[in-house]
């Protein structure tokens, strides 16, 4: 949800004062603008479906900072019961004179990881019990029926913050809030996320839960997701 939280996360918007929590979790594909301190920096294209008895969750963010693009694709794959099963980050950095491609791969068995960045090689054991940022959170918000108050914490495997030990995440939610987005007003839920010493996630859904906006404070800086 999030990643972002990544995490990073369709549905029809009523303006009704009445509004019923999300029911099911959301498969499709969703397009944002990426705003950086209020200007728009790039864009990003959110997707999540099964297949073959997995969750596939992607995400692709395009920025452009001067002269340099970057574009970043992410992709987790996790069992329909939330184990984790792949993890991967496919990082391209152009600066016009030269192209920089770094990949990042997680593989999971059990216990066991296997992971690969760059050119490096690692086999890892972690006897916490974790989760990739994937459908965990929304699943247990649906049964929890997204009531306000309601937190929900988790140990996150993700090797581009912490290699061999997963990080805690909390997820809660605040209620339904108006919200401007695009000149006008909606209902949306709003969701907090919380990594300590990294970052906090303000994530506002619909009723069909997904993310219309998301407002992302790490390393001094304020990102946003949009949704077109």
């Amino acid at each position: 949800m999030k990643k972002i939280c990544l995490a990073v996360l369709a549905g029809i918007i009523l303006q009704s004062s009445c509004k019923k929590p999300p029911e099911a979790i959301p498969l499709g594909e969703w397009e944002y603008d990426m705003l950086i301190n209020g200007i728009k920096a790039g864009s990003a294209v959110l997707s999540n479906k099964k297949s073959d008895g997995r969750y596939i969750y992607t995400t692709v963010m395009k920025m452009k900072a001067g002269d340099i693009i970057n574009e970043t694709t992410q992709i987790i794959t996790e069992a329909l019961d939330f184990k984790p099963v792949k993890y991967e980050v496919y990082n391209r950095i152009n600066n016009g004179s030269n192209v920089q491609e770094i990949k990042t791969i997680a593989v999971f068995d059990g216990k066991k990881i296997d992971l690969a960045h760059g050119d490096s090689k690692a086999t890892l054991t972690i006897a916490r019990d974790y989760i990739i940022d994937g459908n965990y959170f929304i699943d247990q918000l649906i049964k929890l029926k997204f009531k306000p108050g309601t937190e929900i914490k988790a140990y996150i495997y993700e090797p581009l913050i912490e290699i061999d030990d997963p990080i805690p995440v909390t997820i809660k939610v605040i209620g339904w809030e108006k919200v401007k987005i695009h000149d006008r007003e909606i209902k949306l839920l709003h969701l907090t996320e919380y990594i300590e010493n990294y970052k906090n996630v303000d994530i506002y859904l619909n009723e069909g839960g997904i993310t219309e906006k998301a407002v992302i404070h790490m390393l001094n800086n304020r990102f946003e997701l949009i949704k077109r």
